[in-house]
């Protein structure tokens, strides 16, 4: 281990440190959200709840990035299940890219009248 490789190590440790995404390659992610439709929330008892798969870290889709929930996809999910400021209710929507396509499922489960994904 060379100088360099302790201090780039140790920066953590002094530091705080947010990872901008969650969820591990491979795994399944529930994204919760009480403004989400009912139907989400048929016949269970849990909270309403969109479920997602995390696809597995390979060099087939490294360059889609899709091997974590991104936190920006969270957000936007959020905003999308808020109607504010994008109500998407009856319209066509394009995600162009979140990790995982939560986006997308939010605006379908929101009503939206057609989803596309940039891939």
């Amino acid at each position: 281990m060379d100088d360099v490789d302790v201090f780039e190590d140790a920066l953590f440790t002094l530091f705080a440190h947010h990872q901008p995404a969650r969820g591990d390659p491979g795994s399944a992610g529930r994204y919760e959200n009480a403004a989400l439709p009912a139907w989400c929330a048929e016949g269970c008892d849990k909270p309403r709840a969109l479920p997602y798969w995390i696809p597995e870290a390979s060099s087939a889709n490294t360059l889609l990035f899709a091997h974590h929930q991104w936190d920006a996809g969270v957000l936007l999910a959020d905003l999308i299940v808020a109607h504010a400021p994008i109500d998407v209710q009856g319209r066509s929507v394009v995600e162009l890219g979140a990790g995982t396509g939560l986006p997308s499922l939010a605006a379908a489960a929101c009503g939206a009248a057609q989803v596309r994904r940039a891939y």
